[in-house]
């Protein structure tokens, strides 16, 4: 008896429209098999023990600094000052209070906005996606039309040029991948798709801009206090504040200050982000091979995702994220350095930075998806991300 045919994916080349067909049994199912084990536990030790650095900083500088504004408030103040700011007091709460009720209400408008234009945008690339991408091709090549256009009306040459070359590109690279639009808007339908019957993601992405606030509020109090204090203890031993804010600005100790804050500033910004990254890939990896646990909107598959993440994978977000944060640091001190020295060499050094940091990011997202999906540690998935590349010819 005769099998019944199988309808597999079109292969690269292969004229659309036209299925490929196997006489035979279908080729073996896939599965997901993901490793349970805590990967890399030395970092997220680390990360939390940095964690309790920032919180004993700022148990220790803020009172501190508190303390040293009120008694340069209380320094600067006079008798009739004080009479004065008595008698407007009632005034002023109420321009306060009514400043922060306009403040709390303009929050509010742009959240509705911000959560209903996301909605849009995700109906409009789950049913456009194909004519997404074809008005984003023709959109790049009448844009740069109009550079040259533009050139032209001015008597540019040079404007003339560049736009006709881009123009020239634009059109060349928009006919080379057009018979890759069906694949390119299939795979997108397909991520939006996943997305969509897993909505419960999106609460844990809301979430992490939540926290990402929080820690930046945290992150101010405790580096504005750090400063504060250690301004006001060089200017009690040499009496001129302006010469503490020179010696701050330009002594090795600051910039080391100024490293390490960064430092951690920026890891805990790519662990919140690494984070929701590596529940994505887990949640859409299961929708992929088992669809049946992820087809609601808070489906085991979101929360084992999430917890997966939050545990075994935590020490390889925040071992990929340290790599990352480590050239942010090391760039915002160039940074720092170039507004008193905007040398040739700061400037390549910075440069050079920006490079390996695009890199870095580019290859930690391939990275945390085998994380999400496997539950490789970061050194697995990063061989496991140059073994793709390898084969694929990237």
């Amino acid at each position: 008896m005769m099998q019944q045919p199988y309808y597999a994916a079109q292969p690269y080349g292969q004229p659309y429209g036209q299925p490929v067909i196997w006489h035979g049994a279908p080729p073996p199912k896939q599965t997901l098999e993901r490793h349970h084990r805590c990967n890399d536990i030395c970092f997220s030790f680390l990360f939390f023990v940095h964690l309790g650095v920032i919180a004993y900083v700022t148990a220790k500088y803020v009172p501190l600094a508190i303390n040293q504004e009120i008694s340069i408030y209380n320094n600067n103040n006079n008798d009739n000052n004080s009479n004065n700011n008595a008698n407007n007091n009632s005034s002023g709460e109420q321009i306060d209070n009514s400043s922060v009720h306009a403040i709390l209400i303009l929050i509010a408008i742009v959240g509705g906005i911000t959560v209903l234009v996301s909605t849009l945008t995700m109906n409009i690339l789950i049913y456009c996606a194909h004519g997404l991408i074809t008005a984003a091709l023709i959109f790049n090549i009448i844009s740069f039309g109009l550079v040259a256009t533009q050139g032209i009306i001015m008597g540019n040459p040079v404007v003339i040029t560049l736009g006709a070359m881009m123009t020239l590109l634009a059109i060349w690279f928009a006919c080379s991948v057009w018979i890759r639009i069906p694949f390119a808007a299939a795979n997108l339908e397909t991520a939006t798709r996943a997305i969509r019957d897993n909505f419960g993601v999106t609460i844990f992405a809301y979430m992490s801009l939540i926290i990402s606030f929080l820690w930046n509020v945290w992150f101010m109090v405790a580096f504005s206090s750090f400063i504060i204090v250690e301004n006001s203890q060089y200017t009690n031993q040499n009496g001129s504040n302006d010469d503490a804010q020179v010696h701050q600005s330009q002594s090795p100790e600051f910039y080391l200050y100024l490293f390490l804050f960064s430092l951690s500033y920026y890891w805990t910004y790519q662990v919140i982000k690494n984070h929701v990254h590596v529940t994505v890939a887990g949640t859409v990896g299961t929708w992929w091979f088992l669809p049946q646990e992820a087809a609601s909107c808070c489906s085991c598959a979101v929360c084992a995702s999430f917890y997966r993440a939050s545990t075994y994978s935590f020490g390889s977000i925040c071992m990929g994220s340290l790599l990352v944060a480590i050239i942010q640091a090391m760039k915002e001190v160039l940074n720092y350095m170039r507004e008193s020295d905007d040398g040739i060499i700061l400037c390549l050094a910075q440069c050079c930075l920006s490079c390996i940091e695009s890199i870095a990011e580019y290859f930690n997202q391939w990275a945390y998806v085998y994380v999400g999906l496997y539950g490789y540690n970061f050194l697995e998935a990063g061989q496991q991300v140059i073994s793709l590349f390898t084969a694929r010819g990237w």
